[in-house]
């Protein structure tokens, strides 16, 4: 008696899992992809670069989002490029130090610059397209 409970129980479970399809009835509609996560974007913090003697200088950077940011940064002064660094990464919902090393032109402007703080435009561009474009002012100072 019971395996006759155990065997109707299967073959209702398999009916209710195979609905009839008619003869030349479409079947029904397949379900979408699951949507792709959302978008990650760069973002700049902070107001000061720290130049080291060795002129290695970091530039705060974030990425928001749950894909990691890939992205090339670009460093100017008065109108000249002081520093560039053409690949990073920064994980998905993280932030870090993008380091650069200040060129000769970047040393000389800041030597020359009055008590040694030389102001600079970064901008950032997002490798990934959806990472966006984002510039922001910062201060370079010599690190002692």
């Amino acid at each position: 008696m019971k395996r006759i409970l155990v065997l109707l129980i299967s073959v209702a479970s398999l009916a209710v899992l195979q609905a009839p399809v008619a003869m030349g009835a479409k079947p029904p509609p397949a379900k979408p992809p699951p949507a792709s996560p959302p978008a990650s974007r760069l973002a700049l913090f902070g107001h000061t670069a720290f130049v080291s003697q060795t002129h290695v200088f970091g530039v705060f950077v974030g990425c928001f989002g749950t894909r990691t940011c890939s992205g090339n940064m670009t460093v100017t002064a008065s109108g000249k490029v002081i520093g560039r660094r053409s690949l990073y990464f920064v994980g998905a919902n993280d932030g870090g130090i993008v380091h650069l090393t200040l060129n000769s032109t970047g040393r000389r402007l800041l030597a020359r610059a009055p008590g040694h703080h030389l102001g600079a435009n970064v901008t950032v561009n997002g490798i990934n397209p959806t990472a966006g474009h984002t510039s922001r002012t910062v201060t370079i100072v010599p690190f002692s």
